[in-house]
């Protein structure tokens, strides 16, 4: 199966995940997708999707778009280790 094709499917599935399943699994499926794809921007997309629909709304901890700022650094660290492997599509 060519890239594009695998790639899109991979967006819909986690797409899916992210409105069903709880924020844990979500995230190790998003990171090991982008640990596997070249440029995986759609981790920090589904990331923001994320919080802007769940989200807590609380003073306990006030970090509006927490998971989209963790997403931002997990690719960026993705990203750095990614040179050294030859893994990602």
């Amino acid at each position: 199966m060519p890239p594009l094709p695998r790639r899109l499917l991979v967006d819909l599935m986690l797409l899916f995940a992210l409105l069903t399943t709880p924020w844990w699994l979500w995230s190790i499926l998003s990171v090991a997708a982008a640990a596997y794809f070249s440029r995986y921007y759609e981790l920090i997309l589904l990331a923001v999707l994320y919080d802007l629909l769940y989200a807590p709304q609380t003073s306990l901890f006030p970090a509006p778009l927490l998971l989209s700022i963790s997403a931002c650094v997990v690719y960026g660290i993705l990203c750095f280790l990614k040179r050294y492997t030859r893994v990602h599509v």
